[in-house]
């Protein structure tokens, strides 16, 4: 664990103490796993003493953790209240371990709680991941006898400003929201483990340059744009869906000695930023050597560009 920004010794210890509960459990998959790719969690695996983190990084996982504390303090002094247990199954040969923030017997109810972003709200795109985890936390509290009839998300946005209420009506309303999961069949759930289970165990012995590459939602990718550009330019005159839109606007209203088409292919934004073993990865290898090459490229077209500019600056 680096200290980068040279935090003080009270500080970094803090921050750099273990936090994820199931770290000295004896499991081979734990419930959040199965929403990373097979292939991601095997990285992970291989390299989990070879992971450099900083703990500038750990922020909100900090805030995490307190909001849970501050949680399994307050209500697992209730009777009526189950706060904070890890229970495990056996499925497929592998043990399958769960933790679950809170479970209400009277109510039969499942939460986890979530700190998180106002974007999450905004943009509504972890509900499948929501509904994996709690079913497959669900699925395991069933295994040991415990009735879940209802499964629910509690956000907290870490965050949050309360101006942005009136100014974005996408904003969340307040700091907190409850979101309702869906139920999957118990014969889903036991198809997503055993499938995932499979996956790992098919490519558990490749090395890894030859694993296989994440799809392009796991990687976070956005959708790849046509940008009609002019020469010497930065900026793009227009930016199009597909290519076929971006020739004909430039065959009708460009000259075309003077621009040209640019794609911008996806930008797999979960390698880039979020993902802790890219750099053992042959897709990421793969990507930043072709955006080496690209740079040195466009580098090599302004050295041009220019050196035809200055031509015609002495000619003329």
């Amino acid at each position: 664990m680096t200290n980068n920004f040279g935090y003080p010794d009270f500080l970094y210890k803090v921050l750099a103490c273990e936090h994820y509960s199931g770290a000295k459990t004896k499991q081979d998959f734990s419930v959040t796993q199965f929403n990373d790719p097979a292939n991601m969690t095997l990285l992970k695996n291989r390299h989990k003493d070879e992971i450099v983190k900083d703990v500038s990084d750990l922020y909100a996982i900090i805030l995490g953790v307190g909001f849970h504390l501050l949680c399994e303090e307050t209500l697992g002094k209730e009777a009526m209240y189950i706060t904070e247990e890890r229970r495990f199954i056996e499925i497929g040969g592998k043990i399958v371990s769960g933790q679950f923030d809170l479970y209400i017997p009277e109510e039969k109810l499942l939460i986890d709680f979530k700190v998180t972003k106002a974007s999450s709200y905004m943009y509504g795109t972890r509900q499948p991941q929501y509904d994996m985890q709690m079913n497959l936390n669900r699925y395991i509290l069933q295994a040991h006898g415990l009735q879940v009839d209802k499964m629910q998300i509690v956000e907290l946005y870490r965050d949050f400003d309360k101006a942005s209420v009136t100014r974005n009506s996408k904003y969340p309303l307040s700091a907190f929201n409850i979101i309702d999961c869906n139920f999957m069949t118990d014969a889903a759930i036991e198809h997503t483990l055993l499938q995932y289970i499979q996956d790992y165990n098919q490519i558990s012995q490749l090395p890894d340059d030859k694993l296989p590459v994440c799809s392009s939602d796991d990687r976070w990718e956005r959708d790849h744009k046509y940008a009609v550009m002019k020469h010497g330019n930065k900026r793009a005159i227009r930016v199009f869906d597909n290519q076929n839109e971006a020739n004909t606007y430039r065959d009708l209203n460009c000259n075309l000695e003077e621009t040209y088409i640019e794609h911008r292919p996806a930008t797999p934004t979960r390698c880039l930023d979020w993902c802790e073993v890219n750099k053992y990865c042959p897709f990421y290898t793969a990507y930043m050597k072709k955006q080496e090459n690209i740079l040195k490229q466009e580098a090599l077209n302004v050295s041009k560009e220019n050196t035809i500019n200055y031509i015609k600056r002495d000619l003329f």
